[in-house]
C-alpha cells in the first residue's frame, strides 16, 4: 500500500559526506530524522523477505538489526538527549505486529512511526530517512511513498575513495576490506551511483529529485542549504549549519578522529595526500566523463590513466574473475 506521509530520502555513496548532511537536518523544527542508517534495505531486505525464513526468523532479524542496533550505536546520544530507546523499540516492535514482514514500505513506515512517537514533534513536515543505496531504490519507494523527494550526494571519487583507505587499518579490515578491494568497490558502486544520479534527474525532475555535490555543501552551505529548504518548502534555521544528533552535538564519523562538531572543508581536495597518483589515475579512466559531468577535473592524461587501469585489472581479474582450471 502506499503511505501518503511526506518523506525525505537522502542517499549517496559510503563516504561521500551523508552522515554529515542527516546531521546538519538533525534539529531542524519541521523535520523528524531518523538519526542513523535505514538498515534495513541492506541487512533485512532483500534477503529476508525471501520464503527461506519464517516470521519468528524475521521478527529476531528486524529486533537485531533496527532496535539492537540502534541502542547500541546512539546509547551516548539517548542517554545525553533522553531520547527513550526502550520506548522506540517496543512501539516498533508493536507496530511491526500487524504488517506483512515481506513488506518492507511496511517495514519502513514502522520503524519511522516508531521513532517520531518518541520524538514527538507534532509541527513535522517530512520525516529524513538515510542510506548510501536508495538512489538505485528510488522507483521502487516512490511506489510506496508517492509524496517522497530525494537528495544524492555526490563526492569527487578520488577523495571519496581517500576517505574509504584511511579507514582501512581501523574499519574495513575487520570485515575482510583491504585498499583494493575497496578502490574495486568504489569502481563499480560510486560510479553506478553517479549514473543513476543523471538518470534519476531525467526521470523524476528537479521537484523530486536533486543532486548536491559535497564540495558545494561544505563551501558555499548557507546558499545550499536554503536552495534545499526552498525545495521542501521549509523555513531556513542557524541550527542547519551544526550537524548534531538527537540534538546533541557531534564530532562526525571520520576515521581519522577528527572534530567536525562544525562544517569543515579540510578533507576537499586532499586525495592528493591520501591516495597514491596510480589510484587516482585509476578512478580517473573508470569514471571517464562522469568526472567531466559533475564537475571534477582529471589530472592525468589518457595514456596514465590506461596504464594505471591495466595494471589493476590484473588483480581485479586474479581475485574475482579468474579459475584456475589447472589447479589439482
Amino acid at each position: 500500500m502506499p503511505y501518503e506521509t511526506q518523506t525525505l530520502f537522502i542517499c549517496g555513496h559510503r563516504k561521500c559526506g551523508t552522515t554529515m548532511f542527516l546531521n546538519l537536518f538533525d534539529s531542524h523544527p519541521e523535520l523528524s530524522v531518523f538519526p542513523q542508517d535505514a538498515t534495513v534495505l541492506y541487512a533485512y531486505s532483500p534477503k529476508w523477505l525471501t520464503d527461506e525464513y519464517s516470521d519468528l526468523d524475521r521478527r529476531k532479524r528486524l529486533e537485531q538489526v533496527v532496535c539492537n542496533f540502534f541502542a547500541e550505536n546512539l546509547s551516548k546520544e539517548c542517554k545525553t538527549s533522553g531520547f527513550n530507546q526502550d520506548q522506540f523499540s517496543q512501539n516498533f516492535q508493536s507496530k511491526i505486529e500487524s504488517v506483512s514482514l515481506t513488506d518492507i514500505g511496511a517495514i519502513i513506515n514502522a520503524m519511522l512511526e516508531a521513532y517520531s512517537g518518541v520524538e514527538g514533534n507534532s509541527n513535522v513536515r517530512w520525516r529524513v530517512l538515510k542510506e548510501t543505496s536508495i538512489e538505485l531504490m528510488a522507483t521502487e519507494l516512490l511506489e510506496i511513498f508517492p509524496n517522497s523527494k530525494f537528495i544524492q550526494l555526490l563526492r569527487d571519487p578520488r577523495d571519496n575513495y581517500g576517505a574509504l583507505k584511511s579507514g582501512v587499518d581501523s574499519h574495513y579490515g575487520h570485515f575482510g576490506e583491504d585498499e583494493h578491494m575497496i578502490l574495486s568497490s568504489l569502481i563499480y558502486r560510486a560510479r553506478l551511483g553517479m549514473m543513476y544520479a543523471r538518470a534519476n534527474i531525467k526521470r523524476f525532475g528537479a521537484e523530486q529529485y536533486r543532486v548536491v555535490r559535497f564540495e558545494d555543501l561544505i563551501q558555499d552551505n548557507k546558499n545550499i542549504l536554503g536552495e534545499l529548504c526552498n525545495f521542501l518548502d521549509i523555513n531556513f534555521h542557524n541550527n542547519l549549519l551544526i550537524p548534531t544528533v538527537l540534538g546533541q552535538p557531534t564530532r562526525g564519523n571520520n576515521f581519522d578522529q577528527l572534530d567536525f562538531s562544525t562544517i569543515s572543508d579540510r578533507n576537499i581536495g586532499r586525495w592528493k595526500q591520501r591516495i597514491s597518483e596510480e589510484e587516482a589515475a585509476i578512478i580517473e579512466f573508470h569514471f571517464g566523463s562522469l568526472m567531466d559531468e559533475f564537475g571534477y577535473t582529471p589530472v592525468f592524461d589518457k595514456a596514465q590513466q590506461m596504464d594505471a587501469a591495466s595494471t589493476f585489472y590484473k588483480w581485479e581479474n586474479n581475485q574475482y574473475h579468474y579459475r584456475d582450471s589447472f589447479a589439482k
